[in-house]
């Protein structure tokens, strides 16, 4: 008789994406779907950077320690309130020594960055989700408006966020195949991480700590782990001595984002209202919920149904987020905006394992799979806006542009300061505008009824200012009040608006002989007087 070969091995399939009960998909549907978003998620990100958005304040700052520093020169503190792990300062740095310094170039790397998370999320989420889990979670994380934005950003949070992703995908294989290659490969991501990303050093060190408890037991793979914290320590050692000593006495630093740190001396009452507004801020800012108590009861049900399906390999995720609020706690690393947007890939990973283990309760799918839409899927589908109308901070580009263009030569040209200072270095030396002076309000002790003195200005009959940042303690249209204050001085012949409150005006002298007017302090703070200050 001919041999029959078995169509079905008698093996159990433990993969739990492959694993079939109500409510959820076939193994081939996660994964077509998944492909999908995906690639949604990739042209949200490639639409963003094709819009060539310029650079906005923090950016400009950020920007020009990069453009004149050399690579030992980013070792040190930053200027201008900044701060950025050394191997992502040397990648910037990289990009433009061979592209060059145009917005262009300097968004390539973190786009490059992005477009790898995409794929890096679906490979670690897919490890724990399954079904209409692992769809939301895809769903989530592709159309994410702050991932979006941070996502060609010349700013570190997009990498903080690939490169925690990358050390709990490197930390599970190791969990669940504990050889020397993966431990070694484990090593090496946390050495290249901790260098990358100061965020991602909370996770090395979870991801460690959970790596050590679950191979305990197991001589040979303890004698690699015991090496491979011994490097790590080495070069967190080094990293501190290089680079984190100094950005750990940036008390400028510090008060700008204490909002994000708990208040001492520690309280148990204080401790837990503080705990409970970052954490409910967090939901709103960069999650962007519309419910955040209720997104929040949703991420905890998920982190107990993740648990209770993947015991071990489910700290990898829960653990970070434990550990982001002890560092919140000691003031080791504030849990705020988009310094938390590091965070957000595995609150998603949560609601998914939320949904994955509710659809498999019949009389819960409907339910649930409405309420995670509304909640969660449907805040987050602002993402696609940016198709036909891209994220723009500040179109600080914009005013000097159109100083250019109309442009003569002996024209004065004055910023306001302190707000537009960086973004001239920027974009008024590409321009090639000479700088005139500046102009800004200072307090003074009376109130100031004699109007502007804009003598300085007597000899010159073209007038442009230039406006870029709003400074907070400043109304919106803080621009247009500035304008009026040069009515004793001229008119105004030609104007440009941008967005976030950016604007550039032309002023026409009036009376070369008599620069001085009855003008007054119109519309705000009747207690400040106008001053120019010109360059040598």
């Amino acid at each position: 008789m001919p041999r029959i070969k078995k169509s079905v091995s008698s093996k159990p399939d433990n993969n739990p994406a492959r694993v079939a009960g109500p409510g959820t998909f076939t193994s081939r549907d996660p994964a077509t779907y998944c492909y999908a978003i995906l690639i949604i998620g990739a042209v949200l990100r490639l639409r963003e950077y094709s819009a060539d958005r310029s650079l906005w304040l923090d950016e400009t700052m950020l920007t020009m320690n990069v453009v004149k520093r050399s690579y030992s020169g980013l070792l040190q503190p930053l200027a201008e309130r900044q701060a950025a792990p050394i191997g992502w300062l040397w990648a910037e740095k990289t990009t433009m020594v061979l592209f060059g310094k145009s917005e262009w170039a300097l968004r390539a790397f973190p786009l490059l960055i992005s477009l790898a998370t995409l794929i890096l999320f679906w490979k670690v989420a897919r490890r724990w989700l399954n079904g209409p889990g692992q769809i939301i979670a895809c769903a989530l994380f592709a159309c994410s408006p702050d991932l979006i934005r941070y996502a060609v950003e010349i700013k570190q949070y997009g990498s903080d966020v690939f490169f925690l992703l990358l050390v709990i995908w490197a930390a599970t294989r190791v969990v669940e195949h504990p050889t020397a290659a993966n431990i070694s490969t484990w090593t090496v991501i946390g050495v290249l991480a901790t260098w990358s990303s100061h965020a991602a050093i909370l996770s090395v060190a979870t991801s460690g700590l959970i790596i050590a408890a679950a191979l305990r037991h197991r001589r040979i793979s303890g004698r690699y782990i015991a090496g491979s914290g011994f490097i790590l320590l080495v070069s967190l050692t080094t990293e501190y001595f290089a680079t984190l000593r100094g950005l750990s006495r940036n008390t400028a630093l510090a008060t700008y984002w204490h909002d994000g740190i708990a208040p001492h001396p520690y309280r148990i009452r204080s401790f837990a209202a503080w705990l409970a507004r970052v954490v409910i801020h967090l939901m709103q800012n960069p999650l962007r919920f519309w419910l955040p108590q209720l997104a929040l009861l949703i991420v905890g049900f998920g982190a107990y149904a993740l648990h209770r399906t993947h015991r071990l390999s489910a700290l990898l995720v829960i653990t970070p987020l434990v550990a982001a609020i002890l560092a919140a706690a000691t003031g080791r690393y504030p849990m705020r905006e988009r310094l938390a947007l590091y965070l957000v890939p595995l609150v998603f990973i949560t609601i998914g394992a939320a949904a994955q283990y509710a659809t498999r309760q019949q009389r819960m799918f409907c339910v649930a799979v409405i309420t995670i839409i509304a909640i969660c899927l449907a805040p987050n589908s602002r993402g696609f806006a940016v198709l036909w109308h891209p994220i723009d901070i500040t179109d600080s580009r914009g005013p000097y542009a159109f100083v250019a263009r109309g442009y003569r030569v002996g024209d004065a040209v004055l910023y306001e300061s302190p707000y537009a200072e960086e973004s001239y270095r920027y974009y008024g030396i590409r321009y090639h505008l000479p700088l005139t002076g500046r102009f800004s309000f200072g307090r003074t002790p009376n109130p100031c009824n004699h109007g502007p003195d804009v003598a300085p200005l007597a000899r010159y009959r073209r007038v442009w200012l230039i406006f870029t940042h709003l400074g907070t303690t400043e109304p919106t249209n803080r621009a247009a009040i500035y304008a009026s204050q040069f009515t004793s001085y001229g008119t105004i012949q030609r104007r440009f608006g941008g967005t976030g409150n950016a604007a550039a005006y032309l002023i026409i002298q009036r009376s070369r002989t008599s620069p001085h007017g009855p003008g007054s302090m119109r519309s705000w703070q009747p207690n400040t007087c106008l001053q120019i200050k010109l360059e040598r």
